[in-house]
């Protein structure tokens, strides 16, 4: 008995709060409207004293009847999830009930009843998500209303006192008014509802234009820090002070706990420290630093040649801690590649969990491709510059060669010079003959 009382009287669940609400003002609408018909219909047929009595059991079944079966309608559409049909279902039912106490009134559209066609008009506001229901309520009521009108002008309906018994109006006054204000009070909540989340998405807006300016503000300022390293990287040639320029600029410009470069070796197994920010970073270089490419982030980011980021590195296993470096929270690897070759790796280490996002691995790849080109000119000039320093060498020898007098000058110049150009303690030239 429970279970059926408890599957009557509440509502299905929706995800729509709004939804939601409309399904349990239906309810609470059907429930009002079937227990004012059993109560009219009850003291009709004990009041009116009147009228005779089969005549008032047919005045009074019919509409009652009608109103039960509605009401059971509603119950199933409610079920149904069908709120639209429902609500359009209910206003439908409570106008053709008002149509019919303003016609038994015998007050034509001077019946207070008329009122009615009001609560119809708010009902049908509240129980729908649109506005045609209640543009088209409202135009019934004015047609209506004007129907009854030129009736009584054409003497189509007949002006009579009422003969209700005043307990009967009271309580269709009662019913009115209580309908009327639970139908407000809701239309208001629901404009108090509306105006609330137009304040809050108000605010909202405003506090994304101001994350929006924020982020533009950043992103500019990374954009011309980023401009900048790459002006002064294009005017380094010496490997070492590149690198050491990069890793400075990058943790002065962005406030970041550590950063530092590591550069692959030439057997291409192990990347060695190039160059580290602060007293880590210098006593990391002095003790001749380097990890394998199998190893940590650093090494992760070097075999997939893909940034690895790390928001916190407690989440990440293969972090290696590093015991100069104890406050590590976050941090981000970059590979420095040019075309598919690999670099080396850009490290930044930040002392803030989450500190490191997506932007900064947008920000930090667009440097490591400027670090990339920077490195291979720096190289290229390294190998012209030993290039050059080689051919003078070996013009200077052959000018001293070609003013020597004799083979004996000609020998003990070539040692000589040799041994300067090699950096040998020692040389010395065999003369031998070639035995056929």
């Amino acid at each position: 008995m429970l279970a059926f009382l408890n599957r009557i009287f509440s509502v299905p669940e929706f995800e729509s709060t709004n939804q939601s609400r409309i399904a349990n003002l239906l309810l609470i609408s059907v429930w009002v409207l079937l227990g004012t018909a059993v109560i009219l219909s009850l003291l009709l047929l004990l009041l009116d004293s009147t009228t005779p009595i089969a005549e008032r059991l047919v005045i009074v079944l019919g509409p009652s009847l009608l109103v039960v079966f509605a009401g059971v309608i509603i119950l199933w559409l409610l079920r149904l999830r069908h709120l639209q049909i429902a609500g359009v279902v209910l206003s439908s039912i409570l106008f053709i009930a008002i149509i019919f106490a303003i016609y038994n009134s015998g007050l034509g559209v001077s019946s207070p009843s008329v009122a009615g066609f009001v609560v119809v008009i708010i009902l049908a506001a509240s129980l729908s998500e649109g506005r045609f229901p209640v543009l088209i309520f409202t135009l019934l009521s004015i047609l209506v209303s004007l129907a009854f009108l030129i009736g009584q002008q054409q003497g189509i309906l007949t002006i009579t006192t009422s003969t209700l018994p005043p307990i009967v109006s009271w309580i269709v006054f009662f019913f009115v008014f209580i309908l009327s204000g639970a139908l407000l009070s809701v239309a208001l909540r629901r404009l108090n509802a509306a105006l609330d989340r137009a304040q809050q998405s108000e605010q909202s807006l405003r506090e994304m234009a101001n994350v929006l300016e924020i982020r533009v503000a950043e992103r500019t300022k990374a954009l011309e820090i980023s401009a900048e390293i790459s002006r002064r990287l294009s005017t380094i040639l010496d490997q070492e002070q590149l690198v050491a320029e990069v890793v400075r600029e990058v943790q002065r410009a962005f406030g970041y706990y550590h950063t530092h470069i590591y550069l692959l070796d030439e057997k291409k197994q192990n990347l060695v420290l190039a160059g580290g920010t602060g007293e880590a970073g210098r006593m990391l270089l002095t003790a001749g630093h380097k990890m394998s490419t199998s190893r940590g982030l650093v090494g992760e980011a070097a075999q997939s040649r893909q940034t690895v980021l790390a928001p916190d590195v407690r989440q990440r296993p293969e972090w290696v801690s590093n015991r100069l470096l104890p406050e590590t929270a976050a941090e981000i690897a970059v590979p420095i590649l040019l075309g598919h070759e690999l670099k080396g790796v850009l490290d930044v280490q930040h002392n803030v969990i989450n500190g490191l996002t997506e932007s900064d691995r947008i920000l930090l790849e667009s440097i490591t491709n400027q670090v990339a080109v920077a490195l291979e000119n720096a190289r290229l000039y390294a190998d012209a510059q030993g290039r050059g320093q080689r051919e003078a060498l070996v013009n200077a020898i052959g000018q001293k060669i070609q003013r020597a007098g004799s083979v004996d000058a000609v020998l003990q110049i070539a040692i000589q010079e040799l041994g300067q150009a090699l950096d040998s303690q020692t040389a010395k030239i065999q003369i031998g003959r070639i035995e056929s």
